[in-house]
């Protein structure tokens, strides 16, 4: 099943073109493919399904995730980097569930 606003970051060009120059809110997901990947996938893709206003969800390339968390100081993954406007907002570290990724960006969003 395709999801709506499920796009895949392969570098930094990309990144500049999909969620720097964009204004609405877009979590970026900084994962790798292990174990927990299919659990914080399906986490991200049910709040983005639900959430309101409406987001676009980015999943970094295995490939791009040690260029992008060096670029942007990324500790450990999983990490979750909401960026609105081109500009990071907030960022939580750690596996998750809906419940607190909710929480989340309702904090971060309202705080805008």
């Amino acid at each position: 099943m395709k999801v709506p606003n499920l796009y895949e970051l392969a570098d930094f060009d990309d990144f500049e073109s999909k969620v720097a120059r964009e204004e609405a809110p877009v979590l970026v997901l900084c994962l790798e493919r292990s174990t927990g990947f299919d659990r914080q996938m399906g986490v991200a893709k049910k709040v983005l399904e639900t959430y309101i206003p409406p987001l676009k969800l980015f999943f970094l390339r295995e490939e791009f995730i040690g260029p992008f968390s060096k670029k942007f100081d990324v500790k450990g993954t999983p990490t979750f980097l909401l960026f609105l406007g081109g500009m990071e907002k907030g960022r939580m570290l750690g596996h998750t569930n809906e419940d607190t990724m909710e929480a989340f960006l309702s904090e971060t969003l309202g705080s805008t």
